[in-house]
Order: structure tokens, then C-alpha cells, then sequence
């Protein structure tokens, strides 16, 4: 493991998912104009350009991320993750979104300083382990099936709600999906291409490939319910959240945790999450008002 190769790996994967979220909000946005879900709208964005250039940045940063994490441990990878953000906000009010605003750009200066304080205090997790089949089959089934409640549950809310919540479900996938990825490659490492002739090798790359296809689905569901600015946050807490609670628990990463650590850690953890939201608020109002003078309705 080298973090050395970890770290630009994942920042530059983040920077390449945030500008994928930016593009593709744009157009799955504009197959709908917002306020409800097509399914059917997939499969028409398959012939947009934009789209696919927006597809081809996912590729990038998914090439890039799997670099991140054979390389460096879940809990230190994924939580760079949230860098995203702040690259698709802007691109996005390039794409003709709302403008960031001063006091978005101090929300984001105070993911920043958290994020940087969380990682700092985060010590050496180290290689960890890979989980069982069952561990990983019971993990899988247990976070689709929660997440696929939760979209159901809030099907006739407000479009906001149906954007956050279908950005905090392909999160929470994606976090796991992480988590997955390196449970794979830790297969790889312990017993090269004959691992995956196995049925455990075998389970855990099913696993990964549908709860990863079923996060990016959902999120381009999420994109066509509104402002970038209200499901991409939720998905951007949910992702590091998810992954850095199941790295140690699943994977066996180690958390250096007194107790003044613990009590910096939480600190931190708030300040990302209050940044997060202060930049979904900054961003949503400007991007509400667009909405209305477009005469679209919000639910």
C-alpha cells in the first residue's frame, strides 16, 4: 500500500466523479425539466453526447478510485470523495446552474479545513481484511433492500425530498460499493485470478458489480428531480459516512480513537456536514427560483 499513490488517485477521482455529476445533472435534468422520475429517461440519455462525455468522466474516475483504494485503505479514499462537490457546483453553474455564492464558498472552505482535520487525526488504518461471502451477501442485500424502502416510502413527497433521498440512497451504495471494491481486491492480493474461481471470489464481484450499477442508476434518477445541489449532498455525506463506518467493521481498517480524538473526530465530522448542507441551502434557493420562473412545479 502506498498513500503516496492513494491520495492524488482519489482526489483526482473525485475531481472527475464531481465534474461526471455536473454534466449528467444537466442532461438527465433537462430529459424531464425536473420534479418527477423517468426510467425510461435512461435509456434516452444514452444518445446524448453530453451525457456520454459525462459517462466517460465517471470511467476516469473510476479507473481512478480503484487506484485510490488498492492502494490505500477505504476509510482514508473514500471520505476525499467529498472533494466532489466542490468541483460540480461550479461546473454545474457553468452548465447554466445557479452561481456559487460568498457564502457558499465559505461552506466549502469549511469542508476543507474539516475534511483536512478528520484525516489527519485518522492515524494508519492499515491493509485490513477481506469479510466472508456471507458477510458481504447479508451487507448487500441489507442496504439495497433499505435504501429501495426508503425511495418507495418517499414516492409521493415533494421533489426536493424524492432528490434527497435518492441522492442519500445512491451515497449510501456507492459508500458500500467502495467498501466491496477493496474487499475484491483484497481477494486479489491473498490469492491472485485463482481467487475468483471461487465461489467467495466469485460472490463478492457479483455483489460489487449490482450494488454499483444499482448506485449509479439511482443517482441518475436523482439528477432528474431537480437543483445538482439538493441530491449531490446527500450522496456526498452519505458515501464517506457509509464507508468509514464499515471499514473497520467489515474490513478491519483500524481508527486511532482516544477519547480527544473521538471529540475532534465528531467536530470535524459535524463541520462537513454543516458545510455540506450550507452549500445545498446557498445553492437550492437560487436554484428554486430558476425552477419557478421556468414554470416547473416542485413535486
Amino acid at each position: 500500500m502506498s498513500l503516496v499513490v492513494a491520495v492524488p488517485a482519489a482526489l483526482g477521482a473525485a475531481g472527475a466523479f464531481g465534474t461526471a455529476s455536473a454534466v449528467q445533472h444537466a442532461s438527465a435534468f433537462a430529459q424531464t425539466g425536473g420534479g418527477r422520475v423517468e426510467v425510461g429517461g435512461l435509456a434516452r440519455l444514452l444518445h446524448d453526447p453530453q451525457w456520454l462525455l459525462g459517462v466517460g468522466a465517471d470511467g476516469l474516475g473510476l479507473g481512478l478510485l480503484v487506484v485510490g483504494l488498492t492502494n490505500g485503505p477505504v476509510t482514508i479514499v473514500q471520505p476525499l470523495q467529498i472533494l466532489g462537490l466542490l468541483v460540480a457546483l461550479p461546473v454545474g453553474a457553468a452548465l447554466g446552474g445557479p452561481r456559487p455564492t460568498w457564502r457558499a464558498a465559505c461552506a466549502a472552505l469549511v469542508v476543507v479545513v474539516g475534511l483536512g482535520t478528520f484525516l489527519a487525526l485518522l492515524g494508519d488504518p492499515g491493509e485490513g481484511r477481506s469479510p466472508s461471502e456471507a458477510t458481504i451477501v447479508v451487507l448487500s442485500a441489507a442496504f439495497l433492500a433499505a435504501g429501495g424502502l426508503a425511495v418507495f416510502l418517499t414516492r409521493d413527497r415533494a421533489a426536493v425530498v424524492r432528490a434527497v433521498v435518492l441522492g442519500g440512497t445512491s451515497g449510501a451504495w456507492f459508500g458500500l460499493s467502495a467498501v466491496l471494491l477493496r474487499a475484491v481486491d483484497l481477494r486479489w492480493e491473498a490469492g491472485g485470478l485463482a481467487a475468483f474461481g471461487r465461489a467467495s471470489g466469485i460472490i463478492a464481484v457479483v455483489c460489487l458489480v449490482v450494488v454499483g450499477a444499482t448506485a449509479l442508476a439511482t443517482g441518475q434518477l436523482s439528477f432528474q428531480m431537480g437543483s445538482l445541489a439538493a441530491s449531490l449532498p446527500a450522496q456526498t455525506i452519505a458515501d464517506p459516512i457509509v464507508a468509514v463506518l464499515l471499514g473497520p467493521s467489515v474490513l478491519a481498517e483500524h481508527i486511532a480513537l482516544s477519547r480527544g480524538r473521538a471529540a475532534v473526530h465528531a467536530v470535524a465530522l459535524v463541520a462537513v456536514i454543516a458545510g455540506i448542507w450550507e452549500l445545498a441551502r446557498a445553492e437550492v434557493g437560487d436554484g428554486a427560483d430558476r425552477t419557478r420562473s421556468n414554470g416547473v412545479s416542485s413535486h
